[in-house]
């Protein structure tokens, strides 16, 4: 419904071609506009950030007063402050990640205290340092689950952590953990994770099903193997030369490039952030070369075709 009026219209239009006509021959005064114009193409000028401008700004502008609104009325009748969590802006798509947090004041304008979740390239980006003035950016990194520089090497709070997940999940449905997935399985499933909790219930939720499947009674070490198989497939298949290049540079340095490549790859899970007395990256588990997950599921797939 985006509108301009005829000033607006004639002042944003770009014509290729139109120096002609002053000089062409034959062009009369009588001649309508129509019939000057007709050789010529003609282009709008008007670009995204005029309609942004002119129609999403109102209607943003419109949002935050009526949230404000609400919040006062909610703090009034609860006679205590409100606190907002809003989840999900992490997985914003890249082209917009500016526009939301580097072009606009919107999410600073609420009068509650709000946490937003953010993308990475928030944290490091310098394009992003104007967020960094008006908001505390807190670090809100993976479960780390092995040493920067030794990766072999278990990070026990982490691993003990992420089992902490699982045996909370299972017991909240009355089961007891030890009945539904094996340790070296619940080991190697923690290990493919990368830290990731999301990664670690996708996996423990399909090694259920392999299990269910071959008709057992818990998750064993081979239908976990299954679980991280499919996982491990569906990372490698978006990988291309440029990615894996990438991947291989993170894990020797331990640090984003920067490139828009590297932020693809931190947007979609490919590599994550963890933390020590700084931040550093890594490359997720079940795509390491040298993990031993993979090794172990190789020479598994290798003894079955022995068989």
């Amino acid at each position: 419904k985006f509108s301009l009026d005829v000033g607006e219209l004639v002042g944003n239009l770009v014509c290729f071609g139109a120096g002609l006509v002053a000089g062409a021959p034959g062009v009369a005064i009588a001649k309508t506009a129509l019939e000057v114009v007709r050789p010529y193409s003609f282009v709008s000028g008007t670009d995204i950030s005029l309609v942004r401008k002119r129609e999403v700004e109102p209607k943003v502008k419109d949002m935050v007063d009526r949230l404000n609104r609400l919040i006062e009325e909610v703090q009034s009748k609860a006679g205590r402050p409100l606190l907002l969590i809003v989840d999900g802006l992490d997985k914003v798509p890249p082209a917009h990640t500016q526009a939301i947090f580097a072009e606009s004041k919107h999410l600073a304008e609420p009068i509650a205290r709000v946490i937003y979740a953010a993308p990475m390239l928030v944290r490091y980006d310098p394009r992003y340092a104007v967020v960094r003035s008006y908001f505390y950016v807190a670090d809100f990194p993976n479960i780390k689950l092995h040493h920067k520089d030794q990766p072999d090497v278990a990070e026990e709070p982490g691993q003990r952590m992420m089992r902490l997940v699982v045996q909370k999940r299972v017991s909240s449905v009355g089961l007891s953990p030890e009945n539904v997935i094996g340790r070296k399985a619940l080991e190697m499933l923690i290990h493919g994770s990368g830290g990731l909790v999301r990664d670690l219930i996708r996996l423990v939720q399909d090694a259920t099903v392999h299990a269910e499947i071959a008709g057992k009674q818990r998750i064993d070490a081979a239908s976990a193997r299954q679980s991280l198989n499919v996982l491990r497939r569906q990372y490698e298949a978006q990988l291309n030369t440029p990615r894996r290049e990438e991947l291989t540079q993170v894990q020797a340095t331990h640090q984003p490039s920067g490139s828009q490549t590297c932020d693809e790859l931190l947007y979609g899970n490919f590599i994550l952030s963890y933390i020590n007395d700084d931040v550093w990256f890594d490359i997720h588990s079940i795509l390491a070369e040298k993990s031993v997950l993979r090794l172990e599921t190789e020479r598994e797939e290798s003894r079955t075709l022995d068989l």
